[in-house]
């Protein structure tokens, strides 16, 4: 009799808790409306869930006695077990959801637009958009004509995406799928990429939304079409519409036909894809998108003052045409290419406001606090994003600003946390504990991550052999290996306008270059300076003369295997007293203080140079500089040079602006140097039959010497 009595209860406590899940998911479902339709945190719909699961154990004890206990009567089982299942549930949801946003997903944000006024707009908190990364479309069928279009799919999506601010949409090249899970698995739940194709005049693109866990297709879709950036168009609409963004909220931004705001010239989008953003202009010379990441180039690079403003007035120029945030970020250039580092600073910071995670903003911002040398704001930039994403740029960015205040533990506390936490990137992650640990001289702990280093990455000898240097040396020269003094100062770099700095700052040494970020590299010897990043290997051989005078630095960076060398040159107030001279046309204190210069610095042969335009202008009438310069203006094949303000400039067309605008400052009658690239000299031979070929020089470093370049593809005659 009692085994049937206890049969009947369960039944009838079964079904009152059958009648529970069903209400409880009714009540969910009512929630999660009701948040969408206000624009309220979606976290509380998760809390209710766990809740309503959380009381599960008590509430079965209920249902099963909740005769006895409508009637107060409660045995001691009972008065232990609903106060922990209480207590622990409510601790599980604060740790759970203590630090969510439970207010509205949508703040109202004030910023400046391109005119400088003060707007305010309502925008989705950054907390809530839907983190999106874009892998490269693969061609169904290898088809080099076509490639480009291929390789430029998820370039166009991105900024299509970014128009929209319910979604964070990224950018990554990594072409096999271990790769694509391994980058985003930890912080997103999706990612995109997908297949192209083009049949005569039809395109045929089919995106595919993955899980960033497994990269299993969740859903995909196949557009066709003869518009080409029409059907991106749609291919965003159906990344948005596939990722857990609502039909209403879809609609919430102004959404901008990619043809709209980037170009309607598959020619001119071509050249974009390519690089050629000087050809890309050519084409479209509407094009204000090439124009602002020709800036980027010019800016990040050092390209020359002329160069910079130059592309950051045309992109301003065409400005409407782009989405506001992309609007902003031209303005936001624009003070950066004048060097009103205040304004850029404070227009930053407004659009972060909207856009916390951009990582255009973000990266300026980082430039300014380089280029100002405030380390403190830097450093508590990076620990803000940090905590407020743990996304791997975070990550990064959080390490190196730690090695900037000298607080190596903790850097190495983090990349441990992430090896711990995903163990299948250990070969990524162990190389990184090399630095924080010679830094922090734990040189045995150094030794045994070298060797698992190469143990793990075989490719990696170089960078390997130089770590084991520093350990040597600081094995041997403890005493010697925080002594920085023979690094400090500013080095100019030959072929562009680039800085190097090496700084001292509470003990530790500082790297910055122009437009650029901070480093803080590693003593290997009395002359030699390592440093990893994220993808390049960097060593720092500083050059001594006779008497053991650093002279100049001989930047080796290592990328896939491949080296490039920089030579860098160390100025003094001297120097850059005799070029703000030089610059402002003082030519009598500018010769003497370039005098002053190479006494002091007769390794630098570009000060030689100077001193020779001094004497060649003053013994040259300035009539006679004139017609010189006419003379010689005019086209050579892609090489331009031309009058303005009664100086003559030289522009090589088409070489995605890799030799920029600069001003030519004659050293003879046919000879000419410039202060942007000390490396080139230009020489204007006048023929016998009446023309005139234009021809470049470059100096050799190594071997001290001005040499002709090649004739092919450096000799052009002037065109008629």
């Amino acid at each position: 009799m009692t085994n049937n009595s206890n049969q009947k209860k369960w039944v009838k406590t079964l079904q009152f808790f059958a009648a529970y899940l069903v209400a409880a998911w009714t009540l969910l479902q009512f929630v999660d409306w009701v948040l969408n339709r206000y624009n309220i945190s979606p976290y509380w719909v998760d809390i209710l869930l766990w809740f309503f699961i959380g009381i599960i154990p008590s509430l079965l004890i209920y249902l099963y006695h909740h005769e006895r206990l409508n009637q107060l009567i409660f045995k001691r089982r009972e008065k232990i077990i609903f106060p922990i299942n209480i207590i622990l549930l409510i601790g599980a949801l604060y740790l759970g959801f203590g630090n969510s946003d439970l207010g509205a997903t949508t703040k109202e944000i004030s910023y400046t637009n391109a005119k400088g006024d003060l707007e305010t707009t309502t925008i989705t908190k950054e907390e809530f958009r839907v983190q999106v990364p874009i892998f490269n479309f693969e061609q169904v069928k290898q088809d080099s004509t076509n490639l480009w279009k291929s390789n430029i799919i998820n370039d166009l999506l991105f900024y299509d995406l970014q128009q929209d601010k319910n979604v964070s949409p990224f950018l990554f090249g990594t072409a096999t799928t271990v790769g694509k899970v391994n980058n985003v698995k930890p912080f997103c739940n999706y990612y995109v990429d997908g297949e192209f194709e083009q049949i005569d005049s039809l395109f045929i693109i089919t995106p595919f939304i993955r899980n960033s866990q497994n990269g299993k297709i969740i859903t995909k879709q196949t557009f066709e079409g003869t518009d080409f950036l029409n059907l991106l168009d749609d291919v965003s609409i159906f990344i948005k519409s596939n990722v857990g963004i609502i039909k209403e909220h879809q609609s919430q931004y102004i959404d901008l036909n990619l043809k709209d705001f980037v170009t309607n010239s598959m020619d001119a989008l071509r050249e974009f894809e390519k690089g050629d953003f000087e050809k890309a202009v050519e084409i479209d010379s509407t094009f204000a998108l090439a124009y602002y990441l020709n800036a980027n180039i010019a800016i990040r690079f050092s390209h020359g003052q002329f160069e910079e403003q130059r592309l950051s007035d045309k992109a301003y120029e065409y400005r409407q045409r782009l989405p506001l945030q992309k609007q902003l970020k031209i303005l936001i250039q624009k003070n950066i290419a004048y060097n009103q580092w205040d304004n850029a600073e404070e227009l930053i910071k407004l659009q972060l406001e909207i856009d916390p995670k951009d990582r255009d903003y973000q990266n300026l911002l980082y430039t300014i606090y380089a280029e100002t040398r405030d380390i403190e704001s830097y450093v508590n930039f990076a620990e803000s994003n940090f905590k407020k994403e743990k996304s791997a740029p975070n990550v990064f960015k959080e390490v190196d600003a730690l090695y900037l205040i000298g607080n190596y533990k903790k850097a190495l506390d983090i990349i441990n946390k992430y090896e711990l936490l995903y163990p299948d990137l250990r070969k990524e992650i162990v190389p990184f504990k090399i630095k924080p640990l010679i830094l922090n001289n734990n040189l045995k702990e150094a030794k045994d991550a070298i060797r698992q280093t190469l143990l793990l990455n075989p490719d990696k000898k170089n960078e390997t052999d130089d770590y084991m240097k520093a350990v040597s040396y600081q094995e041997a020269n403890l005493s010697n290996s925080k002594d920085y003094s023979s690094f400090i100062g500013s080095y100019r770099q030959q072929d562009n306008e680039q800085v190097l700095h090496f700084f001292e700052k509470n003990g530790v040494l500082i790297n910055g270059v122009s437009s650029q970020n901070l480093y803080s590299p590693i003593k290997a010897n009395d002359h030699l300076l390592i440093d990893e990043g994220r993808s390049e290997w960097r060593q720092f051989d500083f050059l001594k003369d006779t008497s053991g005078v650093i002279y100049a630095v001989k930047l080796k960076v290592t990328v896939n295997n491949n080296t490039n060398t920089y030579y860098y040159w160390k100025e003094d107030n001297i120097i850059k007293t005799a070029d703000s001279l030089l610059k402002a046309n003082n030519m009598g204190e500018a010769k003497n203080a370039y005098e002053m210069a190479i006494q002091k610095h007769p390794k630098h042969y570009y000060l030689k140079d100077a001193l020779k335009h001094f004497e060649y202008i003053q013994s040259t009438d300035s009539s006679a500089l004139i017609n010189q310069f006419k003379e010689v203006a005019g086209t050579y094949g892609p090489r331009k040079f031309w009058i303005e303000n009664d100086k003559l400039f030289y522009k090589r067309d088409n070489d995605r602006a890799r030799f920029p605008k600069i001003e030519l400052l004659p050293i003879s009658k046919n000879k000419y140097i410039n202060l942007t690239k000390y490396v080139n000299q230009f020489e204007f031979e006048f023929l016998d039959n009446g023309n005139i070929a234009s021809k470049s020089w470059m100096y050799d470093p190594e071997k001290e010497i001005w040499s002709k370049m090649d004739e092919e593809g450096n000799s052009f005659l002037k065109d008629e």
